[in-house]
């Protein structure tokens, strides 16, 4: 028995995109395998819609479907469903009704068809009595040229009829005249059709004798006589190609000796189609098109029998080339220093791409500068990088506003590294290219953490001519460096020396997170890659890249060599300045939230600015204060990181701010079954959809509030909530409990 499952939607694939895919989960369990083809299995396939011209036409007074096939042959192709019609024919008041015609057949002979079919390619006659809208298919009577075959497989299973389509098959020797009995039909309006099908094989490239179908000498009579008839002549007749091609997605066009996969297993636990088996749903063949995309199943009906096969969530993409997106803005610095020389740097963290440009004018403008869309972290810096300023933030396909504002870094220079003195170089003594970095972890740069790093030095020995970019990674892990977040272009270094370079912008150490700092080197000889004596700082001190083997430590490639990179870099230290949040607050009660963690977090000095006279009192979800002429009573004391506030305000306080160290975005807030009022720790307005990603994959919140508007979780976020906000507090009702950690800023 076959199943199909067709998704009617046709996916349109625009002619400008670079490729198009598709996937859907699935799972399952088919019964023990037997000898192929008795087994359960299924397919993928797709279809570009009706691939031929509909080919009936009238050839020596006979009606003939051939037609050129894709390989010029003069018959007929793979695939093919080709009719051919009569007009309406009224029998109203009719008796005796018979319908006459002759036909003559050359198709593929019936032979090794799956279960449930006993033929290949077939022809029929056929009959709908509402105007073409269904049709039932005759059957010849017995002193007549009869059907030979019971079940074709080119129109049950390759158009989708069902098993049980009759029809005739191989060769028919020569015209045979088919007599119908029409009797069942009195007082009805009637069509004729005369249908031939193919399955996707064997066809007149196979065998040039094979040319389908033919018909002649079309007669319906009843008692009075002739009602229709044709005789081989154009004008009253129609004919049409209906049937559609399906291909495998593995050979998506029909490719002769294309490979035309079915798979007899199935995921026992819910998986995608590509990670169970490997291969892509490529329909990149069909660019320009509509197409159709079905899965079909098929069961062998012995024992034992599985349970079958369960699919969901289908999905299809293509690729096209992302318009640019661009970036403009204005640099201002503190204490209105001339902004002209501040460096500005974007780096990719999608695609890697990094984009430089230096302010040159007073007014401290720049752009619209033309960067590829994604999201982007980027940094000003001036004057030796004792001025500078990040931002992160997602770039799309407009013109995108990135202003900088830079604030004063003071500190000492602290030095970060692993090695000791020069005493040895790598290389493979020719031409090659590798990376080399030394690993920083989270509890080498704790002290460190807003903390710039400003300088690189790195050792290249011998070679005067090699091609070099600095590069610092972060994010990383064992084996992995992470996202590159600073590149620059050596031009010029010391040989057998220490080269310094100060970087064009800063790399500011963010809490919990590993850097690694060293180079990209394309050298065409020698061994310039300096190191120390060692031994070998374990798992940080000498990383390399260098094909094929990914990146590995450097005693991986040759235990000998137990050294350590001479690279090291330079962190301004203890010159982190306070980031202000701004949250105006309006007369009574406000939702609020705050990205930073002050320095003193009690109520009397994050509310000293309206105290005593503005503010009345401070709620969280568990605890209250409230303000009696200056001194808060209640069992509130303190604002805590990640907690949403309710605010009563006396008057309003448009300028409120906080002052304090900025909170990371993904700092993790434990939520709780049903309610929770939690903060927002984004400096930057995000979609609902993408900031809560991690508490919706499994359907585990329900709810979200703020002041004046809500959304529900249906699947996707419904209700007029669209975005989290900078300074707002919310309300989260929850399923169950987990742990909300902002995505896609």
């Amino acid at each position: 028995m076959d199943n199909f499952l067709i998704m009617n939607d046709m996916i349109s694939i625009p002619a400008d995109a670079l490729g198009a895919n598709g996937d859907f989960m699935l799972t399952g369990f088919f019964d023990d395998p037997n000898s192929f083809p008795e087994v359960e299995y299924f397919g993928v396939e797709c279809s570009p819609g009706v691939i031929q011209e509909a080919t009936w036409h009238v050839e020596n007074d006979y009606w003939t479907m051939e037609g050129y096939t894709g390989q010029g042959a003069y018959g007929y192709d793979s695939q093919w469903y080709q009719v051919l019609d009569t007009p309406e024919i009224d029998l109203t008041g009719a008796t005796d009704l018979q319908l006459k015609f002759n036909v003559a057949h050359n198709v593929e002979a019936p032979g090794g068809e799956p279960f449930g079919y006993d033929g290949w390619d077939g022809c029929n006659v056929r009959i709908s009595t509402d105007g073409g809208t269904t049709w039932e298919v005759l059957t010849p009577a017995d002193t007549s040229y009869s059907y030979q075959e019971s079940s074709l497989y080119s129109f049950g299973y390759q158009h989708l009829e069902g098993q049980g389509i009759p029809g005739w098959v191989a060769n028919s020797n020569g015209w045979q005249e088919v007599v119908v009995d029409l009797n069942a039909y009195e007082n009805q309006v009637v069509k004729i059709r005369f249908a031939f099908a193919s399955d996707p094989a064997y066809d007149t490239d196979d065998d040039p004798a094979l040319f389908g179908m033919r018909v002649d000498d079309i007669e319906l009579s009843c008692h009075a006589g002739l009602l229709f008839s044709n005789y081989g002549v154009p004008g009253d007749m129609t004919y049409d190609s209906i049937g559609e091609a399906w291909f495998a997605i593995s050979n998506p066009t029909g490719t002769p000796g294309g490979q035309n996969y079915v798979y007899t297993d199935l995921p026992e636990e819910w998986e995608s189609f590509v990670e169970a088996y490997g291969q892509p749903i490529d329909m990149s063949d069909y660019i320009g098109e509509n197409i159709k995309f079905r899965v079909y199943f098929h069961s062998d009906e012995d024992q034992p029998i599985g349970e079958g096969m369960f699919i969901d969530d289908f999905d299809f993409w293509y690729e096209q080339e992302e318009p640019p997106g661009y970036i403009q803005g204005t640099v201002s610095i503190e204490g209105g220093l001339d902004p002209t020389g501040t460096n500005l740097t974007f780096i990719n963290l999608d695609d890697e791409n990094i984009y430089t440009h230096t302010i040159d004018n007073t007014a401290g403008t720049y752009g619209p500068l033309e960067v590829t869309t994604g999201n982007y972290i980027a940094t000003a810096g001036y004057d030796n990088r004792l001025y500078m300023d990040t931002w992160e933030g997602y770039i799309d396909a407009t013109t995108n506003i990135v202003d900088f504002y830079l604030t004063e870094y003071t500190g000492n220079d602290v030095e970060i590294n692993y090695d000791g003195p020069n005493n040895n170089s790598i290389g493979t003594g020719s031409e090659v290219t590798f990376e080399v970095a030394a690993r920083f972890t989270p509890e080498e740069l704790g002290d460190y953490v807003n903390d710039p790093i400003t300088k690189m030095r790195i050792w290249i020995a011998q070679v005067p001519d090699a091609d070099i970019k600095l590069r610092i990674w972060e994010g990383g892990a064992p084996g992995d460096p992470g996202n590159i977040v600073y590149e620059y272009q050596l031009d010029t270094y010391t040989i057998d020396d220490w080269t310094e370079h100060t970087l064009f912008t800063p790399v500011l150490i963010k809490p919990d997170t590993e850097y690694w700092i060293g180079y990209w080197i394309h050298t065409p000889t020698g061994f310039p890659a300096g190191c120390d004596a060692g031994p070998m700082v374990a798992d940080k001190g000498a990383w390399i890249n260098m094909s094929p083997y990914g990146w590995v430590l450097l005693t991986d490639l040759n235990p000998s060599l137990n050294y350590n990179w001479n690279i090291r870099a330079t962190v301004l230290h203890g010159g982190v300045p306070p980031v202000t949040q701004y949250i105006p607050l309006g007369v009574e009660w406000n939702w609020n939230s705050t990205y930073i963690h002050p320095e003193d977090t009690s109520l009397y000095s994050v509310f000293a600015s309206v105290m005593p006279d503005d503010i009345y009192q401070v709620k969280n979800q568990l605890h209250s204060a409230t303000n009696y002429s200056g001194t808060w009573v209640g069992d509130l004391t303190d604002i805590a990181d990640g907690e949403g506030y309710l605010i009563n305000m006396i008057n309003a306080a448009p300028d409120f701010s906080i002052t304090g160290t900025q909170i990371p975005y993904t700092t993790p807030i434990e939520v709780g079954e049903n309610w929770n009022w939690i903060g927002f720790f984004g400096d930057t307005t995000v979609p609902l959809e993408p900031a809560l990603q991690s508490i919706t994959a499994n359907n585990e919140a329900s709810q979200i509030k703020n002041q004046t508007q809500s959304a529900t979780w249906y699947g996707t976020w419904v209700g007029d909530l669209a975005n989290m906000e900078p300074g707002v507090g919310y309300k989260l009702d929850m399923n169950v409990p987990a742990t909300l950690i902002y995505g896609s800023k």
